[in-house]
């Protein structure tokens, strides 16, 4: 599959993950345009988390997620994350945080499993018309969120940051 003239062609998923999600092996998104007159900067995508990952909690993905966080504010990008932890005021993109409903996962009670929600984020994605869904664990909420993109033509992309399968033997699975 090439992509077409001023369309770049996005590597989804891989190995193994690519085929837990279900995804296809690329995703085509629309290049800005070169040209006189216009902005120095690409249009601001509109792009949608849903990680269970984030501060106050603190591990390697809410840490890395706050770095990314940080840097699409500082650049102006327009983005919500939707996760069961809601950082504290003193973060600076903490607004754009919504929380949903979780329940604690039992083998480790400080992680939190968002639940699929309905209508709430449905409507909000509805009315906000994201460009991007990034879904970052593979939780019952990210699947939801990959089917509401899906059936509204908004591509999905996700993010690899825990080996779950190799902690199975710490917690005697």
């Amino acid at each position: 599959m090439r992509p077409g003239p001023g369309r770049v062609k996005l590597p989804v998923g891989g190995g193994r993950a690519a085929g837990f999600w279900g995804m296809r092996r690329g995703v085509r998104l629309p290049l800005p345009r070169a040209g006189r007159g216009r902005a120095r900067h690409p249009p601001r995508m509109k792009i949608a988390y849903f990680t269970e990952s984030l501060l106050p909690h603190v591990d390697g993905v809410s840490r890395t997620l706050a770095q990314l966080f940080g840097t699409l504010e500082a650049r102006g990008e327009d983005f919500r994350v939707f996760a069961p932890f809601v950082p504290g005021p003193e973060v600076s993109w903490s607004g754009r945080v919504r929380p949903v409903r979780f329940v604690r996962f039992p083998l480790y009670p400080d992680y939190r499993v968002s639940l699929p929600v309905g209508h709430g984020v449905g409507r909000e994605l509805d009315a906000w018309g994201p460009d991007l869904v990034h879904v970052v664990s593979p939780t019952p909420m990210a699947s939801w969120a990959q089917r509401w993109a899906a059936r509204r033509g908004v591509p999905v992309v996700s993010s690899f940051h825990t080996h779950f399968v190799s902690y199975f033997r710490y917690y005697g699975v």
